[in-house]
């Protein structure tokens, strides 16, 4: 079983992966270089690997697999399924389309910033003795101010 999908997770996409490859022999010939193939693709934007939730990661993983194993027979169509793969995975690394997972939230390449409530106020915790950790005062009043409204 790979990382991100199984032999029935392409069988059910392409039926005719089943007269390929039985499950022992895809996962070492095709499915887990169908993987590293996605995350080399994929890692100048995103931390590698991913979960196993990637509804994006497991769609490219299935086509590449599928594609790997027919190059040899059929050209046209595994260079048309690897001009999607390739095409779809440019458009990720460079935020033109983002990633969705099982539940339907997104994720963004690496690098994104990332929205904080707290990210415009000094930490609370640093360096230096326990005494000195203290609130942001502006965060306290800010606080103060949220609850008299």
């Amino acid at each position: 079983m790979g990382r991100y999908i199984t032999w029935d997770d392409v069988v059910n996409r392409y039926r005719k992966f089943a007269d390929i490859a039985d499950a022992p022999e895809a996962q070492e010939s095709f499915i887990q270089y169908a993987e590293a193939y996605i995350d080399a693709a994929l890692a100048p934007a995103y931390t590698i690997p991913f979960s196993s939730n990637n509804a994006t990661v497991r769609d490219l993983c299935i086509d590449t697999t599928f594609a790997k194993a027919i190059r040899f027979k059929d050209t046209d169509k595994a260079s048309a399924i690897m001009a999607h793969v390739g095409s779809y995975t440019n458009a990720l690394v460079a935020g033109t389309m983002v990633m969705v997972v099982d539940s339907g939230e997104t994720l963004l390449p690496s690098g994104q910033p990332v929205y904080s409530q707290t990210m415009g106020y000094t930490p609370v915790f640093g360096k230096g003795d326990i005494t000195d950790f203290i609130v942001d005062s502006s965060q306290l009043y800010d606080e103060g101010s949220a609850r008299d409204y």
